[in-house]
């Protein structure tokens, strides 16, 4: 072979592996554009099932900076994306969610796998005042495996507890009434007695007899007693009481 067809020949191998090469790049950069694709529609499907989630919701990463958030989460607190996401949570709106509790929680979720639910908290958060708020906080796994995600779930219960409050003031009420219509019936039947002997007594007595005061004093006092306990059950039957003035 002379050395110009060798050179030729060496040259052709080169360009063969280069095309090779090229080819070889070609097909990497295509399956690295798929992956991205793919996990570009992975994010956004995620991000549409935690969008769907009716209270709000921030998905963690271990150090706890905010990988995402719902749309709930943002109208709840009245905050923006770029104010929210990738920074840490206890820096959040003013440092309001550096709460003791909550690190020590969380903590547990990262440390030990601890879930942890119904867990409430009474603080003052910015942009929304005091609030009441319930968390549930649990890691994330994918396909069986642990991840470095934590899911925390928040719930206002703010008017919830209000109305516990109010269902529990209303059954103590329910429970005086009962309780005051008990005695007032009891003290009704016994002023009854006393009336009406009283009245037989003055009926006895003369106009001239000097017990006859005494006696209309026991009846005054009576009709009195008698006014005040119509004036408890009307409160144990819950009707409304018209106050009078009592001489």
């Amino acid at each position: 072979m002379s050395e110009s067809n060798k050179i030729k020949r060496e040259l052709e191998l080169e360009a063969e592996q280069l095309r090779r090469r090229i080819g070889e790049l070609e097909e990497s950069e295509a399956e690295s554009t798929k992956a991205r694709a793919d996990l570009e529609k992975a994010l956004d499907q995620a991000q549409s099932i935690i969008d769907a989630v009716r209270n709000p919701m921030l998905v963690l990463d271990h150090e706890l900076k905010v990988v995402s958030a719902n749309k709930s989460f943002y109208d709840k607190f009245k905050v923006k994306p770029q104010e929210t996401q990738g920074r840490n949570l206890y820096k959040l709106g003013k440092r309001k969610w550096d709460l003791p509790e909550l690190r020590t929680l969380l903590d547990g979720v990262r440390e030990q796998n601890a879930d942890f639910e119904h867990h409430e908290v009474e603080h003052e958060f910015e942009k929304i005042g005091r609030r009441i708020m319930r968390l549930h906080g649990k890691p994330i796994y994918s396909n069986g495996k642990k991840t470095n995600l934590i899911a925390l779930t928040i719930e206002d219960v703010t008017e919830q507890k209000k109305l516990e409050e109010q269902l529990i003031q209303a059954q103590k009420m329910e429970a005086l009434g009962r309780v005051t219509a008990a005695i007032a019936h009891d003290f009704n039947n016994i002023l009854t007695a006393i009336v009406g002997n009283s009245h037989l007594l003055l009926m006895d007595l003369g106009e001239g007899d000097p017990r006859r005061e005494e006696v209309e004093e026991i009846v005054k006092a009576s009709e009195k007693a008698s006014a005040l306990i119509s004036q408890l059950m009307a409160f144990s039957r819950k009707q409304p009481i018209k106050p009078r003035a009592l001489n």
